[in-house]
């Protein structure tokens, strides 16, 4: 049998549904406030599902443990080239939100797009037209 249920990510035990975090990185913190589980407690992060990124040590981004946890928001939402998808703080966690990341080696980036979060109106979510 083959199983993933060795995922390293925060579980909120308060909640019902939307409960389960993104999958962290090998080296990405975890509040001693959150809840998870770690199957195999003697063999750390090898013996663990983590996420990795092609071209980076990690990419995190703090999420509140009471809050729903969406996997569909992970940070990794942010940089995978795609309009369709998203990573979205929490207005419960602001003003701490914001998504690290650190390069595996450095590079000259001459820019960056930064395309927001929009509505079915076509303005930045939570903006409505007067």
């Amino acid at each position: 049998m083959f199983t993933d249920s060795a995922r390293r990510r925060i579980v909120s035990a308060a909640r019902l549904r939307a409960n389960h975090g993104p999958t962290l990185g090998p080296s990405d913190p975890i509040s001693p406030d959150s809840a998870h589980f770690d199957l195999f407690p003697g063999l750390g992060s090898d013996a663990r599902t983590v996420a990795l990124y092609t071209g980076l040590r990690y990419l995190r981004s703090p999420r509140a443990p009471d809050l729903p946890q969406l996997p569909e928001h992970r940070a990794y939402a942010a940089l995978d080239g795609r309009l369709d998808t998203q990573w979205t703080g929490s207005a419960h966690d602001a003003p701490d939100q914001y998504v690290e990341l650190a390069l595996a080696h450095p590079r000259r980036v001459r820019a960056m797009e930064v395309w927001p979060l929009t509505d079915n109106q076509g303005g930045p979510a939570g903006w409505r037209c007067p």
